[in-house]
């Protein structure tokens, strides 16, 4: 796995968070496809910067020019959604790399969680070679309210700005809730930004812990993580960022089949919980009961 943020280093996930140019490989004027809901919850959703799909085939896709490779997209471009098999996400990377993007969210499956942990570990690898931001794969994508970013191919009843932004570790559980959040006529949840990583090979809960500290619009950080990558920097980094915004982690594995869930979910290991909770309370972090 890649190692992102740890120790002092800190890196700017903006791009990826809250990017001002998208591109979507395997973006589709399809309505039953993935890329063709995204890409329509994206131009939907007026997204506040260009937007350009990719796909070899079609001449334009709702009313935007589209384009064969992300090499011809004529302007550098912020973030990267993939959308395409499996078998093709490894040359899609490769291509963000070649195109100078500089974030790229892998909406695809079937990786780690499927047991396909050498493809995962390439991915990985070319992030950390090249500096690509890289969220996924195995992931419903992600929304920010404040640059209109409704970067999912779930379809969100609504979505509008608030204080509160989630980072979370997998589609299920992101799904679930922001359909609750969004469905509520009233004491609606505010919530503005809701990142969701899936099986989190680079950019972790770390960096978004230190992208969150220095979030004006961030004023509640919500965390659903199934493992923690560098539990002494992100106990640091959250006691840092707790003097001034309360944060709230929701961990499942508590329990053996909560561990073999997680597994399941995102290929993400059984992490030690034993000690969480005593960290957790040093830290002021509150944690959330199932």
């Amino acid at each position: 796995m890649a190692v992102s943020g740890i120790g002092h280093h800190k890196r700017d996930i903006s791009p990826l968070v809250a990017p001002r140019s998208i591109a979507v490989i395997g973006a589709s004027a399809n309505p039953t496809k993935s890329g063709g809901v995204l890409f329509a919850n994206l131009v939907k959703g007026n997204f506040k910067g260009p937007l350009h799909p990719i796909n070899r085939t079609a001449g334009e896709i709702m009313g935007r020019k589209a384009y064969p490779t992300l090499a011809e997209v004529p302007d550098k471009v912020d973030l990267v959604f993939i959308v395409l098999p499996q078998g093709h996400v490894e040359d899609a990377v490769r291509q963000c790399v070649a195109a100078g993007a500089r974030a790229a969210c892998i909406i695809t499956a079937g990786f780690s969680e499927a047991g396909r942990n050498g493809e995962e570990m390439r991915l990985a690898e070319i992030a950390r070679a090249s500096g690509l931001l890289l969220a996924g794969p195995n992931t419903i994508g992600m929304v920010n309210a404040e640059v209109a970013m409704m970067g999912s191919f779930v379809n969100f009843p609504r979505w509008q700005q608030g204080g509160v932004s989630f980072f979370t570790q997998t589609g299920i559980f992101t799904g679930a809730l922001m359909l609750h959040v969004m469905s509520s006529a009233s004491e609606r949840l505010p919530v503005g930004k809701s990142i969701d990583v899936g099986n989190k090979i680079d950019v972790d809960e770390l960096d978004f812990l230190n992208y969150a500290a220095d979030d004006p619009a961030t004023e509640v950080v919500g965390l659903y993580i199934e493992s923690v990558r560098n539990p002494p920097a992100f106990f640091e980094a959250a006691r840092a960022v707790r003097r001034t915004k309360p944060i709230v982690v929701l961990k499942p594995g508590r329990t053996g089949a909560g561990g073999e869930a997680s597994a399941s979910h995102t290929g993400s290991p059984a992490a030690e919980d034993a000690g969480l909770d005593p960290m957790l309370r040093e830290c002021g972090v509150a944690r959330a009961a199932h």
